[in-house]
Formats: C-alpha cells, structure tokens, sequence
C-alpha cells in the first residue's frame, strides 16, 4: 500500500502528515508515509487545493485535515485491515496438551467470534482472530499470559472493566497458578462467551438491539 500526503509545506500539511503517521502507527501498519512537497504530483493525483491524503494513487481528502477516525477508517478500508483483531493465547505442551480452563475457553472465543460477525456482517465489520501457542518455558516466566484474549491490542478486561486475578489450575499448569478473570463481582475461570461479545462490541462501539443480543448484558452490551 502506498500511502501520501501532499502541500505546500505549510503547517496544515505537517499536521495532516503527522496525524496519517499516528493513525498508522496506531493500527500496526507497517507502511512508510510518505510527504511530498511536489506541486507535479499533487496535479498528477488530480486534485485542486492541498493538503491531499492519498492511498494508492486515489485522493481521500483534500484541502482539509480529516480527523483521524476518518483517516483510520480510510486506511482500515483500503488495507481490510480487521476491525476486530481478535487474540487468544494458551498453554500447548509436547503432546499437544492444554489445561482444562483454555480448552472451555477456545470454545468460548470460537463462538464469540461466530456471534460478532453475525451481528457485525450489517455494517461490514471484519473480525479476525488469532490463536497463539504459548511453550511451557515462556508459561513458565509469566503463567498469566496463557488465557488472555486482546482486542484491537487491549486486554479483554481492559474493555470489560474487569481485573486479571490468578488460580491453582491443573496439573498440566504444574505449580504455576493461571489467569482468571473477574467482572462485576464473579471470578471467572474460563471466559464466558457473552463477555467476549460485549467486549467486542465496546471495541468497535456498536450497540445491537435486542434481537441480536441474548447474553447476560440485557441487551446492553
């Protein structure tokens, strides 16, 4: 993907090229900004007043700095970059073994995932998930990685307003104890589900009616 901005040089510009770059910083592209200065290319790309923001070739604005939720949702667009990005990570030993409470939990995300993009598909969000094998040596240096879900690079009790806690587990866990969650008083020890959803939706801040929602939010989520 190629991605420009283009003026004159003035202060509007430099903020509109900084603004581009935080975007793309923010959403983890690994593209390269690119500003130009050239009044030649600005005419070639077609457009008639500056700042330009331009993704391959094509003008997304120009003569104004969109904000930035506009330049992500451009970049998100044309990169189909997911809305949702979507991580789990857990404990995979030799034999291909998991504990009890990350096997409860794939399930979990599995089904969330089904659910997001059913209430999701009416206004195109993409979902994407991850699922990450932790090895027992890196379990070992931090037992509360294995059972974490991210969304959009914040922990699921980030969105949830929830707290990471800690539990024995089993005896694939060893002495190590793993990660729980608790939210709204209840410590949970395989994530539930409607919480990923609810989560999910905070992400992308999407309301569903009541149709779409039957988790335990009452249609809140």
């Amino acid at each position: 993907m190629k991605i420009q901005v283009l003026g004159s040089g003035c202060p509007t510009c430099k903020t509109l090229y900084k603004n581009v770059q935080d975007v793309v910083a923010k959403i983890g592209m690994d593209t390269e900004v690119e500003y130009s200065t050239d009044i030649g290319e600005i005419v070639k790309l077609g457009a008639m007043s500056s700042p330009v923001f331009a993704i391959d070739g094509k003008i997304v604005a120009a003569g104004k700095v969109p904000n930035n939720d506009e330049i992500e949702s451009a970049l998100l667009k044309a990169n189909k970059i997911p809305d949702l990005r979507i991580v789990w990570r857990r404990l995979v030993i030799e034999n291909g073994e998991t504990c009890p409470r990350c096997h409860v939990t794939e399930t979990s995300v599995e089904r969330a995932v089904k659910k997001l993009s059913e209430i999701l598909v009416s206004v195109e969000k993409i979902i994407e998930l991850k699922k990450i094998e932790i090895i027992k040596s890196d379990f070992e240096k931090n037992p509360l990685k294995s059972n974490e879900i991210t969304i959009n690079e914040k922990t699921l009790e980030d969105w949830l307003g929830a707290t990471a806690g800690k539990s024995q587990c089993c005896e694939v866990c060893a002495d190590n104890e793993c990660r729980t969650l608790e939210f709204e008083g209840i410590i949970y020890e395989e994530i539930p589900e409607d919480l990923i959803v609810r989560a999910g939706l905070i992400a992308v801040e999407y309301k569903p009616s009541n149709d779409y929602c039957n988790c335990s939010c009452g249609g809140n989520c």
